[in-house]
């Protein structure tokens, strides 16, 4: 897909240092996430997503009858950038659950109040892609209270785990978990990234993948950036992967907010049996496939920077 100059100098200002000052509440949150998205030229206004399949038809009246720019009677017809008709698609049918106002106030507040630290240079994480996925985007998942639920008394939970030290515990799994991990190991790079400690999170990722088909990295507690008994997962430590490719899934936005354009928020669960949300996500995905930079499509889809950097905090 081509770029115009706009475009690329956005991309390229967004990838830059993940922590910026400001004279703001934010002190150092990436403000560069509020990019401008693609200028909106005339092209952009000709098409009706319904009408898309006329495009083929020189014959059609709705076809004859745009309004051209004077400049562009000779140009050839131009579909609009894949990206802002993915978000049109997904402003008619996105029906994942939207973050709750608690969890907006909540990164707002940590936004606020977490201590101006210097900025860490973090080592980062060499994971090898597997073969065949050079070219895929990585879709990082969280694991606790997003792909399952884990509770210390097994009796009334879907699965009873044996986890080193800790003994058995109970563990319910998401409706549409396994359907999740299927669909998104044959199109993405599967990262399970989760803020718990390392025994405890492989019994539970062995059970949900016990021939590890399906997940191809495991990124634990020791892995994310911890701030103010906080952990941040700082998804830029992960080395050659393109910043524009990656996707974070987690019911915690603390969690990816050094890239929110990145993340996809999804409600908390613990045990309901008539959640759809990762069927949903599934479908969410699979438009994001053939987007060349999905923080365009995240972006206008959830508006958390503007959300949080609009959230109101009384007990200042």
């Amino acid at each position: 897909m081509n770029h115009t100059h706009e475009e690329t100098k956005a991309s390229n200002k967004s990838q830059t240092t993940p922590f910026r000052h400001s004279n703001k509440f934010i002190p150092y949150i990436p403000l560069t996430i509020i990019s401008r998205s693609a200028p909106r030229g005339t092209n952009l206004k000709l098409i009706r997503p319904l009408n898309f399949y006329q495009i083929s038809n020189s014959n059609s009246p709705n076809f004859a009858d745009r309004n051209l720019d004077s400049q562009n009677k000779t140009s050839h017809f131009r579909l609009p950038p894949i990206e802002s008709s993915i978000v049109t698609s997904i402003k008619r049918s996105n029906y994942l659950t939207k973050p709750t106002s608690t969890l907006i106030i909540e990164a707002a507040m940590f936004i606020k109040y977490m201590p101006k630290v210097a900025y860490k240079v973090e080592e980062l994480l060499h994971l090898i892609k597997p073969p065949g996925y050079e070219n895929k985007k990585t879709l990082i998942l969280d694991l606790d209270e997003t792909l399952v639920h884990a509770e210390d008394n097994p009796i009334n939970c879907h699965v009873c785990l044996k986890i080193p030290i800790k003994g058995q515990i109970g563990l319910n799994l998401r409706p549409y978990c396994f359907d999740l991990l299927k669909f998104a190991s044959k199109e993405f790079e599967v990262i399970i990234f989760t803020a718990s400690q390392k025994s405890y999170a492989d019994a539970i990722i062995d059970h949900l993948d016990p021939l590890h088909l399906f997940v191809h990295h495991r990124l634990y507690r020791e892995h994310c950036t911890a701030n103010h008994e906080h952990y941040i997962k700082n998804i830029e430590r992960i080395a050659d992967r393109n910043i524009k490719d990656i996707i974070i899934v987690d019911n915690s936005i603390i969690s990816f907010l050094f890239h929110l354009d990145n993340g996809v928020p999804i409600s908390t669960w613990y045990s309901n049996i008539n959640d759809f949300q990762l069927k949903l996500l599934i479908d969410y995905l699979k438009l994001m496939i053939p987007v060349n930079d999905i923080r365009e499509v995240n972006r206008p889809s959830f508006q958390l920077q503007k959300l949080i950097v609009s959230a109101k905090i009384t007990n200042d």
